[in-house]
């Protein structure tokens, strides 16, 4: 299910509406490996993968590594910037996890990318044992626009 949350938006936006984003499949709800389109930005997560076993420095045994990777590119003035730390996890007990480095390959790095030039890397989070991931939120601080908040559903 695709859910657009913005603050201040209403007296930002003609009319008092909120901006409004869509996936590729036209039925509204956003998914994982779709492209979703905002007003600002265009984004794809993957689903969830479960990341290789990581150096035990890295996380505790009761934990597991789950990453996404993300595409996200900015399609007009507004600069959009990517940064893992924008990026959280809820689970089917509604936990909400926040991004950690490493383990699942090449990071998404803080970068403001342009038009025709994504930012792509992985964001990982660490979740105890048993904990399965059902939405991918992102909220990037926008330059130029009211921040948002981007929720895409990762169940199959």
């Amino acid at each position: 299910m695709l859910t657009l949350w913005c603050c201040a938006c209403r007296s930002a936006l003609p009319g008092g509406n909120e901006p409004a984003a869509t996936s590729d499949t036209g039925d509204g709800a956003a998914r994982a490996g779709e492209l979703i389109r905002t007003e600002h930005y265009l984004l794809r997560a993957s689903p969830p993968e479960d990341c290789a076993e990581t150096d035990p420095a890295l996380g505790s045994a009761a934990a597991h590594r789950v990453g996404l990777q993300l595409s996200l590119e900015p399609t007009g003035k507004v600069q959009v910037p990517a940064n893992p730390y924008y990026a959280r996890l809820v689970d089917a007990e509604q936990n909400v996890y926040e991004a950690t480095l490493g383990g699942c390959g090449e990071p998404l790095t803080p970068t403001l990318p342009t038009p025709g030039h994504p930012a792509r890397g992985w964001v990982v989070f660490e979740l105890p044992s048993g904990a399965r991931p059902v939405t991918f939120l992102y909220a990037p601080e926008l330059v130029g626009a009211p921040k948002t908040e981007l929720s895409v559903e990762l169940r199959r």
